[in-house]
């Protein structure tokens, strides 16, 4: 089973439940982080060091500030 968890990104700072959730899902099965962030590369590291074992991600400026829409139709997409 993969089980992705998206890491909501504040003031250029991973929320610190989203690298809590890795753990939990790893008991399940593979974890993929999802990052969309303008600056999502930087953040790529700290996922595998959490034990993520793939991230997927997206550095589009227009992930700057959450929209539900955009979000949704690029995590879906």
């Amino acid at each position: 089973m993969n089980i992705w968890v998206f890491f909501q990104i504040d003031d250029d700072q991973i929320h610190p439940a989203c690298l809590e959730a890795i753990t939990p899902a790893k008991q399940l099965g593979q974890v993929s982080a999802v990052i969309l962030h303008p600056q999502a590369r930087k953040h790529a590291n700290t996922a595998f060091e959490y034990g993520a074992d793939q991230v997927f991600l997206n550095e589009d400026a227009e992930f700057n500030q959450f929209t539900p829409e955009v979000f949704s139709s690029t995590i879906s997409a």
